[in-house]
């Protein structure tokens, strides 16, 4: 065997769950298809469950240093620093637990290192074309520079993004729902005047900083040009501080560019090439091929903001553009066999609220520790039926909610009527709480396979903790070894004994007992003996 667990795809989550199948004690290689990291900006900063989780590691630091320079870009850029629902940025931040603030380009970086410094291999310009499943093992076939490769290892693993290679050379069904909205935008410089961002009757034309670009329903692009109703001005949506809606739905989630599906067929949009200035009277710009497609040019995006805001508009140059849409999509299931799915190449939806990156990567720290329990001996092969049962049911959430998002976002009079209430019903602070809980995850709870009640299921905070010494700690310095952890009082010392040898164990003085599971689910909570025994069994089995 080549290793214990193939990862396709050196994206953060494969990065991740290399690291976490390293950590667990077993083997990792990731296989990628560039020759180089990609520099790609497509998401900006990771949620609060994300953040916990990298902090666990020992990553902490780095994510603080790279806060403060990430939070800067995202108020040039969005007018507030404010969190969103459907671009109505309105959402507080809760201050006990944070996301960050990081471009994608630097969390890769982080990750590499992390990753190899635990040993893991790290394989570029390695482009997957088959895969053979085997009774104890997958052998991955890649063609490189150099010819043909292949790596054999007991599981393999897709993290190969919405355009996986491993879910389409495997069985898995990938259904959902066509997109509503395409958005086309990059960091753009525009020569002459530029229309109000805002609202218009036919889609949002997005500028802040140096971002610009234009969300208006998918097929857009074969409908005449329209002008603003009214004044000529569009219709607008300030946000909170009097900054305004402009480009969330461009940059986050590290959501790559999706072609526009119908009744399962790819139907993607062709740039125009021919100038890179619109006015009436230019063509439409036709579907095409998906083979035919390029990257967003200037042009394209010209002809964008004049079909939304009829305005004429100059853009010299467009660098890092984006071409997505809403679709949203969800393996039937993230295992068959052998073969697993995590990130992108599982879950596919709208970037609105920047939860993708944050998705995969808690995919990745679900799923990492039990692969390297089960290739290690530790755990039956039944524990990676968990992963499926856990995370499907947190994606699904998340699709959920960016189809709202979506039906917000679209254009209309009955649509903007209905931002203005949701608008000010976020000033309810309980609604406000309720959106910010929605988009982080934090309140999303597993079902774990035995009776229980929350606090069992849900993603630890960071805790506080004092010790039986007196000395104050912060839960995350506890579980940079990626074992898990019993945190028992005075009282319940006794049950040490059931988890030595299984689990590390921290005498604490000031919360009550609670096991938690490498991912940091609170796996048991100030239950009794016979309940600990129960879940240690599930999570750690005896040696």
């Amino acid at each position: 065997m080549d290793a214990d667990v193939i990862i396709i795809g050196a994206g953060p989550i494969g990065l991740l769950l290399a690291a976490e199948v390293q950590l667990g004690g077993g083997r990792a290689v990731v296989l990628e298809r560039l020759t180089e990291p990609s520099r790609d900006r497509k998401a900006r900063g990771i949620g609060p469950l994300a953040t916990e989780a990298l902090w666990r590691r020992g990553l902490g630091p780095h994510l603080s240093a790279a806060d403060p320079g990430g939070a800067r870009d995202f108020t040039r850029d969005h007018g507030t620093e404010l969190g969103h629902f459907a671009n109505i940025h309105k959402l507080a931040p809760d201050p006990h637990r944070r996301g960050t603030r990081i471009w994608q380009p630097d969390l890769e970086r982080l990750l590499t290192t992390h990753a190899e410094s635990l040993g893991a291999r790290i394989l570029r310009g390695h482009d997957v074309v088959a895969l053979e499943p085997g009774a104890d093992s997958v052998t991955v076939i890649t063609h490189t520079s150099t010819g043909e490769h292949r790596l054999r290892a007991p599981y393999l693993v897709g993290c190969d993004g919405a355009h996986s290679r491993v879910r389409k050379l495997t069985p898995f069904a990938f259904p959902g729902t066509p997109p509503l909205l395409r958005t086309i935008a990059g960091a753009a410089t525009f020569t002459g005047p530029v229309p109000a961002p805002g609202r218009y009757p036919t889609g949002t034309f997005l500028h802040g900083g140096s971002l610009a670009g234009v969300t208006e329903l998918a097929g857009s692009a074969t409908v005449a040009p329209v002008a603003p109703s009214g004044d000529g001005r569009p219709s607008t949506t300030p946000a909170a501080g009097g900054g305004l809606v402009t480009f969330a739905t461009s940059t986050g989630g590290g959501r790559p560019a999706a072609p526009v599906v119908w009744a399962g067929e790819s139907t993607p949009f062709t740039p125009v090439t021919s100038a890179n200035s619109v006015g009436e009277g230019r063509p439409a710009i036709p579907a095409a091929p998906a083979d035919n497609r390029g990257p967003v040019t200037a042009a394209e995006l010209a002809a964008a903001i004049h079909r939304v805001t009829g305005a004429d508009v100059t853009v010299d140059d467009l660098r890092e553009p984006r071409d997505f849409t809403d679709q949203a999509r969800q393996a039937d299931t993230y295992r068959h066999g052998r073969i697993l799915l995590a990130g992108d190449a599982a879950h596919v939806h709208s970037p609105s609220g920047g939860q993708g990156l944050n998705l995969g990567l808690l995919d990745a720290m679900n799923l990492g520790w039990k692969l390297a329990a089960v290739t290690r001996g530790a755990a039956p092969e039944s524990l990676l039926d968990t992963y499926t049962r856990e995370r499907h049911p947190a994606a699904e959430a998340v699709l959920h909610n960016t189809r709202a998002q979506s039906a917000l976002l679209a254009p209309g009079p009955h649509v903007d009527a209905l931002r203005d209430i949701v608008s000010d019903l976020m000033e309810i602070p309980a609604v406000n709480r309720y959106f910010s809980a929605l988009l982080s995850g934090v309140d999303h709870r597993y079902e774990l396979p035995y009776p229980a009640t929350e606090p069992v299921g849900l993603h630890s905070p960071d805790l506080d903790l004092i010790d039986d010494h007196g000395v104050h700690s912060k839960l995350h310095e506890h579980l940079h070894s990626g074992r898990g952890l019993l945190l028992l009082t005075p009282e319940a010392q006794a049950f040490a004994n059931y988890a030595t040898n299984r689990v590390e164990i921290l005498p604490v003085t000031n919360i009550g007992p609670s096991l938690l599971r490498p991912d940091g689910i609170i796996a048991w909570a100030e239950g009794d003996s016979e309940s600990l025994q129960l879940a240690l069994d599930t999570w750690f089995p005896a040696p």
